[in-house]
């Protein structure tokens, strides 16, 4: 406390308030999960917010960029908020895209951490790299400081969903060695448009969400 350190209770009191008053101010951090269309960038949400996201199996649900405020004692046991947004996933079609394309360009200077999601084992990755360079293009190379890979439905990795361990919620050994090499082939991938790039790739099961080294 201030007071033990010698300050006068008043003095004290009037910077706790400021300081408190400025907190107060503070946006929350803010995460942008974006991606192409299908991936499950609003089923990964609804599974770590229940966030209530419309999903489906066969049409692009998310058309605009659908924020919204978590409490993360919900969730870690500390006070606080996060504010998070599901971003339209690309790919849907040439001329939709030059929408969402705009709508990336607003949302994402705004967040701390940017997402991008992919299907385990989907080597496709020239439409990433084209984006990629697209929204450098647009927003500038400072969003890609806050820009983190992940992996989702991990469990689909090869040899298949009935080799991971439910129990534990962890991969089996061949899917453990089979997701390093898949994260090591997106971060080759990444650093085909990024050389700088060095940091890990994420890979996480489809519900509930756990990331593993």
């Amino acid at each position: 406390a201030l007071t033990n350190a010698g300050v006068k209770k008043d003095v004290a009191a009037k910077i706790e308030q400021q300081v408190a008053e400025r907190m107060s101010q503070e946006q929350p951090p803010t995460v942008a999960i974006i991606g192409f269309t299908g991936v499950g960038k609003s089923t990964t949400l609804n599974a770590l917010f229940n966030a209530g996201q419309p999903t489906s199996d066969f049409r692009p649900c998310t058309k605009e960029a659908a924020g919204f405020t978590a409490n993360l004692k919900d969730y870690t046991g500390s006070k606080g908020t996060i504010k998070v947004y599901d971003m339209p996933g690309l790919g849907e079609s040439i001329h939709v895209d030059e929408r969402y394309y705009a709508i990336y360009a607003d949302i994402l200077p705004k967040a701390d951490v940017i997402i991008w999601l992919f299907h385990a084992g989907d080597r496709a990755m020239t439409p990433m790299q084209a984006a990629m360079i697209r929204l450098i293009d647009m927003i500038g190379p400072e969003f890609t400081k806050r820009l983190l890979f992940a992996v989702n439905k991990a469990d689909a990795i090869a040899p298949g969903e009935s080799t991971w361990n439910t129990k534990f919620n962890i991969p089996s050994d061949e899917q453990a060695e089979n997701l390093k090499e898949f994260a090591k082939y997106v971060q080759e991938r990444v650093s085909e448009v990024l050389p700088d790039w060095s940091r890990p790739v994420l890979c996480a099961p489809a519900m509930p969400l756990n990331t593993i080294a």
